[in-house]
This record gives structure tokens, C-alpha cells and sequence, in this order.
């Protein structure tokens, strides 16, 4: 008998984080340019973020 893990998303993952702890993240500068000279362009979490600051 094993146990089942449910497969999510993890952009799901990060809509379900209180905006009150991802807010001040997303909008700090240096999250930003730490995050996109790292960050894959077509990923999805990538495009996420991306999503998020722009709304801000």
C-alpha cells in the first residue's frame, strides 16, 4: 500500500499564498532582476511573476 500525491501545478500552488506575504515579494526590485537573470522566459512560473508584477 503506497501513498497517492496529487499532482498540482505550481502556479496553483502560488495563487493559493496569501497576498500578503507574495505582494511585498513581487514588488521588491531585487527579487525582479535576481528572478529574470535566472528565470527560464516561457516557463510557466516565470510567466506567473511576471503576470503579477504587471497587475501590481
Amino acid at each position: 500500500m503506497g501513498y497517492q500525491v496529487a499532482y498540482r501545478p505550481l502556479t496553483d500552488i502560488l495563487d493559493d499564498l496569501d497576498p500578503a506575504l507574495v505582494n511585498p515579494i513581487l514588488a521588491n526590485k531585487r527579487f525582479q532582476t535576481l528572478f529574470h537573470a535566472n528565470a527560464t522566459p516561457d516557463n510557466a512560473v516565470t510567466k506567473w511573476v511576471d503576470t503579477r508584477v504587471a497587475q501590481r
